[in-house]
Formats: C-alpha cells, structure tokens, sequence
C-alpha cells in the first residue's frame, strides 16, 4: 500500500465497525502503512465501545481519531452538506478540519473523549425511530 504514507487523513464511512476494523486492521491493514499523526475520522455508526477500541488500537500506531459519526443522507452528502457529530482530540479537529469543511453543512463538536460522538448518533437514530412510531400511531 505504498499510496498510504503520503495520506495526511483517512475518512471511513462504512457500515459498521467489523468494517471498519477490517480495513485498518485486516489482512491489508491500512494503519500499519499510514505515517505517524495520521488523522482517522471514522463517520459509521457504531457503538460507542468500538470507537474507543478502534482509537486505542489507531493510537499504538501513533495515529489520531476523530469518533465522527454523519447524518443526512445521499443528497446531503453529494452536496457536502452532511450534519457531523464529532468528538476527538484538538489535534484530530485541527487535521481533518479540510475534510469536514468539503463534508458538513453543520459539525457539533460534542468534546474529546472518543465515543460521544457515536452516542450522540445513536441516541439521533433513536429519536428518528420513536418520531416515526409516533407519527403512525397518529395516523
């Protein structure tokens, strides 16, 4: 993978976090390839446990995390008008700042600890879920 010691960043959006951990620990394990201070923005929904799991295994390779859930949609995101909920250091805002600038209408930065940002999507996903019983319920 001689392309991933020129990246500065790295975004995943995949479908859950076993995918996430394959690519970047797998057989072809993108982390070990990337340079050191490497920022990671990992944008799936996954449970608040694995990104933090994924963050201690990121930083033994020396790189950065940033828990950054999306919301919005295909239109949203082919007009880089995404809702982002972020957490993660100061370092990894500061590295992917380009990328979420290209990605996001909206960033809420919910704080450092890696993990708030993906509770913070999951509880989103499960208002999303009750509005919608609700609003069968009333029809």
């Amino acid at each position: 993978m001689p392309f991933a010691a020129e990246l500065d960043a790295v975004v995943l959006l995949v479908v859950n976090a076993a995918q996430v951990r394959g690519i970047l620990f797998g057989e072809s394990g993108l982390a070990a390839h990337l340079k050191p201070g490497t920022a990671v923005m990992v944008s799936s929904t996954i449970a608040a446990a694995d990104a933090q799991a994924i963050a201690v295994a990121l930083a033994e390779y020396q790189l950065l995390m940033l828990d950054a859930p999306v919301s919005g949609g295909a239109v949203k995101a082919a007009a880089g008008d995404m809702t982002v909920m972020a957490s993660g250091s100061d370092a990894a805002f500061a590295r992917l700042a380009p990328v979420l600038d290209a990605v996001a209408g909206k960033v809420y930065r919910i704080g450092s600890d890696i993990g708030l940002g993906s509770t913070v999507k999951i509880i989103h996903q499960l208002l999303a879920g009750v509005h919608i019983a609700v609003a069968a319920e009333a029809m």
